[in-house]
């Protein structure tokens, strides 16, 4: 277990709920792609993914036990939508400033 999920936990008194991968347990996880070549040579996991990783990576993506990415393609989420919304706020701000 890393100490930074268990430890996490149990400092906030959520161990019995988070930290660790459990049945009954919530947990958020993603799969990563390592055969990238901005992740290549790998040498030691954690800095790699620090330094190099752009998220370009990200394969999988489950929360709450949910998949709500999968390899491409979003499972939940109205993508169109939210490019509309956010090209709605982009004018907005843009005739704000002007």
């Amino acid at each position: 277990l890393s100490l930074a999920t268990w430890g996490g936990a149990q400092a906030l008194g959520l161990g019995d709920k988070i930290g660790s991968l459990e049945v009954g347990k919530q947990a958020d996880l993603i799969i990563l792609n390592l055969q990238q070549p901005n992740l290549q040579p790998l040498y030691e996991l954690a800095s790699q993914l620090v330094y190099a990783a752009s998220g370009q990576e990200v394969e999988t993506v489950i929360c709450d036990g949910r998949v709500l990415y999968d390899e491409g393609t979003y499972l939940h989420a109205d993508v169109e939508l939210i490019y509309d919304r956010v090209r709605d706020y982009q004018g907005r701000v843009q005739s704000s400033i002007v």
